[in-house]
């Protein structure tokens, strides 16, 4: 029986030496990811063409810019016709016609185009902000994926031991070596392993058809099967210049601005008089009156308050604007800083697990009987729990990592 045990203990020593080999190597990955990067931003490229939603909201853009261009053109001119009798009823008879035209003041018309000209550009940016956020879902499934084929590797490996250590147990109950609480143990702990191999399989297939869904239900051609190489910067002051004017919401809320300070202008346009040009002919039995008619609007009730309302509403957005700012800065500090403490994780896991000798320590203890093949598995499951600390911390820091870069996407 001892045999039997030593000969299954090295079989899953040599497992454990392979996957140390691999624990070293997952540092190594940069190199590949930097192969890589292109690949992702092609990927990338790749769903934003075939996303049903972004095609939704491209033709909706289409739309809403033809709309903007409504009712900033003059109003429509006036024809009118008068065919009078008297009464009592005689001969004669009265026929007038008249054509109009109501005029705003010229600056109106500027500013209108004006505006529906900022509001293009307040719908391009929503059209932006919605291919950001399209963006940051792909790369965060994209990153989920990536996690699962490399947890899958944990998982498989620890089934691997626990389906030998079932089987050791199995036959040493066989022989009458261990009870049956043992075996059963190890029973148990091998269909646990089984599970959880299973359930990272369900979650990596659904990671996969999530990143079809996003590419409007087609395969992508390609998806890079590692980590991006994303460096973490050296400051935050750093890598804050670099992303504090790409933000897609803060470009939102400065287009709307600017609309709004447009409007004001026009606001105050509106306040000046409307001109009203026209011709006119009244022509009876005895005369014919004709000649051009000019009219002028006084502004004194229809406007009141508007200029005054555009202006509040201009500086509400100021405030929005400046609040918007300030909680971009605060959001990725805490993203760096959350970023450079996983980086920090990381860095004490790889070397833990490079330093690590738990397998040959707890072999040499099984040689020599002090502990039991159970306590040795069970040591196995905190080096197997290191490992996997270490690919979900990976996991974490490059989907922080994500959060903080989608703007540079």
């Amino acid at each position: 029986m001892k045999s039997f045990i030593i000969k299954h203990t090295e079989i899953m020593c040599r497992s454990l030496q392979r996957f140390g080999l691999l624990g070293l190597l997952i540092g190594a990955f940069t190199g590949l990811a930097a192969q890589e990067s292109e690949a992702l931003r092609t990927m990338i490229d790749e769903i934003e063409r075939n996303n049903t939603r972004l095609q939704a909201s491209q033709e909706s853009l289409a739309a809403e810019k033809a709309g903007n261009r409504v009712g900033i053109r003059p109003a429509d001119p006036v024809v009118g016709i008068n065919y009078l009798k008297p009464n009592p009823r005689l001969a004669d008879h009265r026929l007038d016609y008249s054509v109009s035209q109501e005029l705003e003041f010229p600056t109106v018309y500027g500013l209108r185009r004006q505006v529906a000209s900022r509001q293009d550009r307040v719908l391009d940016q929503v059209h932006g902000l919605q291919r950001r956020d399209l963006v940051d879902e792909a790369l965060q499934t994209w990153l989920d994926w990536v996690y699962r084929q490399e947890n899958r590797q944990v998982l498989q490996l620890q089934r691997e031991h626990a389906e030998q250590l079932a089987e050791a147990y199995q036959r040493a109950f066989d022989a009458g070596s261990v009870s049956v609480l043992e075996r059963n143990r190890a029973r148990v702990f091998a269909q646990n392993a089984q599970q959880a191999v299973a359930l990272n399989e369900i979650e990596l297939e659904g990671s996969w058809y999530e990143l079809i869904r996003l590419n409007g239900g087609q395969a992508l051609a390609k998806v890079p099967q590692a980590y991006p190489a994303w460096d973490l910067p050296p400051s935050f002051e750093q890598w804050f210049s670099q992303v504090s004017d790409r933000e897609a919401g803060m470009h939102v809320l400065e287009a709307e601005l600017e609309v709004l300070r447009t409007e004001q202008q026009l606001a105050t346009a509106m306040g000046l008089p409307n001109i009203s040009l026209g011709y006119m002919r009244e022509q009876d039995i005895e005369v014919d009156f004709r000649g051009f008619t000019l009219g002028l609007s006084l502004p004194l009730w229809q406007n009141r308050g508007r200029a005054q309302h555009a202006r509040l509403k201009s500086r509400a957005q100021q405030s929005l604007l400046e609040d918007a700012g300030q909680q971009f800065e605060l959001q990725q500090r805490h993203l760096y800083q959350k970023a450079r403490a996983l980086h920090q994780q990381l860095r004490a896991l790889r070397s833990l697990l490079a330093e690590s000798q738990e397998p040959q320590l707890l072999r040499s203890a099984l040689d020599l009987g002090q502990i039991s093949l159970l306590d040795y598995f069970m040591e196995l499951g905190i080096y197997y729990d290191l490992q996997e600390k270490l690919v979900t911390a990976e996991r974490d820091y490059y989907m922080t990592q994500a959060a903080m870069r989608v703007s540079l996407y």
